[in-house]
Protein backbone atom coordinates (compact mmCIF):
# COMPACT_ATOMS: atom_id res chain seq x y z
CA UNK A 1 0.00 0.00 0.00
CA UNK A 2 1.35 3.41 -0.94
CA UNK A 3 0.54 6.82 0.43
CA UNK A 4 0.63 10.06 -1.51
CA UNK A 5 1.09 13.47 0.02
CA UNK A 6 -0.28 16.38 -1.98
CA UNK A 7 1.00 19.86 -1.23
CA UNK A 8 -1.54 21.57 -3.44
CA UNK A 9 -4.28 23.81 -2.05
CA UNK A 10 -7.49 22.16 -0.87
CA UNK A 11 -9.45 23.97 -3.59
CA UNK A 12 -8.09 24.53 -7.07
CA UNK A 13 -7.05 28.03 -7.97
CA UNK A 14 -9.35 29.78 -10.49
CA UNK A 15 -6.50 30.50 -12.90
CA UNK A 16 -5.56 26.80 -12.93
CA UNK A 17 -9.14 25.86 -13.74
CA UNK A 18 -9.19 28.39 -16.60
CA UNK A 19 -5.92 27.02 -17.99
CA UNK A 20 -7.14 23.44 -17.58
CA UNK A 21 -10.37 24.32 -19.43
CA UNK A 22 -8.34 25.80 -22.32
CA UNK A 23 -6.17 22.67 -22.34
CA UNK A 24 -9.23 20.39 -22.46
CA UNK A 25 -10.49 22.33 -25.50
CA UNK A 26 -7.05 22.08 -27.16
CA UNK A 27 -7.01 18.29 -26.80
CA UNK A 28 -10.59 18.07 -28.17
CA UNK A 29 -12.28 16.87 -25.00
CA UNK A 30 -14.76 19.77 -25.24
CA UNK A 31 -16.06 21.92 -28.09
CA UNK A 32 -15.56 25.29 -26.39
CA UNK A 33 -14.07 26.93 -23.32
CA UNK A 34 -17.40 27.71 -21.62
CA UNK A 35 -18.57 24.09 -21.61
CA UNK A 36 -15.16 22.86 -20.39
CA UNK A 37 -15.00 25.43 -17.60
CA UNK A 38 -18.61 24.83 -16.50
CA UNK A 39 -17.98 21.07 -16.47
CA UNK A 40 -14.91 21.52 -14.27
CA UNK A 41 -16.91 23.66 -11.83
CA UNK A 42 -19.69 21.07 -11.77
CA UNK A 43 -17.23 18.18 -11.25
CA UNK A 44 -15.45 19.99 -8.43
CA UNK A 45 -18.71 19.97 -6.45
CA UNK A 46 -20.49 16.81 -7.59
CA UNK A 47 -17.77 14.39 -8.69
CA UNK A 48 -14.46 15.25 -6.97
CA UNK A 49 -12.71 12.08 -8.15
CA UNK A 50 -13.20 12.84 -11.84
CA UNK A 51 -12.30 16.48 -11.22
CA UNK A 52 -9.08 15.38 -9.50
CA UNK A 53 -8.30 13.13 -12.45
CA UNK A 54 -8.66 16.00 -14.95
CA UNK A 55 -6.58 18.37 -12.81
CA UNK A 56 -3.89 15.74 -12.15
CA UNK A 57 -3.56 15.16 -15.88
CA UNK A 58 -3.36 18.91 -16.48
CA UNK A 59 -0.59 19.26 -13.87
CA UNK A 60 1.25 16.20 -15.18
CA UNK A 61 1.35 17.60 -18.70
CA UNK A 62 2.17 21.18 -17.73
CA UNK A 63 4.62 20.82 -14.86
CA UNK A 64 8.16 22.09 -15.19
CA UNK A 65 10.25 19.84 -17.39
CA UNK A 66 13.96 19.52 -16.76
CA UNK A 67 16.73 18.49 -19.11
CA UNK A 68 19.78 16.47 -18.19
CA UNK A 69 23.26 15.75 -19.43
CA UNK A 70 23.58 12.35 -21.04
CA UNK A 71 26.87 10.78 -19.94
CA UNK A 72 26.11 7.13 -20.66
CA UNK A 73 26.23 7.01 -24.46
CA UNK A 74 28.09 10.13 -25.53
CA UNK A 75 31.55 11.23 -24.56
CA UNK A 76 30.74 14.85 -25.36
CA UNK A 77 28.11 14.95 -22.57
CA UNK A 78 25.36 16.20 -24.85
CA UNK A 79 22.32 17.83 -23.29
CA UNK A 80 19.00 16.01 -23.65
CA UNK A 81 15.69 17.67 -23.03
CA UNK A 82 13.20 15.90 -20.82
CA UNK A 83 10.27 13.99 -22.30
CA UNK A 84 7.99 14.42 -19.28
CA UNK A 85 7.77 16.02 -15.87
CA UNK A 86 10.74 15.86 -13.53
CA UNK A 87 11.16 12.42 -11.98
CA UNK A 88 9.65 10.45 -14.86
CA UNK A 89 12.88 10.05 -16.80
CA UNK A 90 14.27 6.55 -17.20
CA UNK A 91 17.54 7.41 -15.47
CA UNK A 92 15.65 8.40 -12.29
CA UNK A 93 14.63 4.83 -11.48
CA UNK A 94 16.74 1.97 -10.22
CA UNK A 95 16.22 -1.31 -11.97
CA UNK A 96 18.13 -4.53 -11.93
CA UNK A 97 18.98 -6.17 -15.24
CA UNK A 98 18.13 -9.84 -15.31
Amino acid sequence: MTSNIYFRPAAEQPYDMVRAAHWLVNIDKFKNFISAYNTLIYLEIHNPNLFKHYMDEYYRVHTFKVGYVNTQNNLDKSFRSATGPYGEESHMYYYKKM
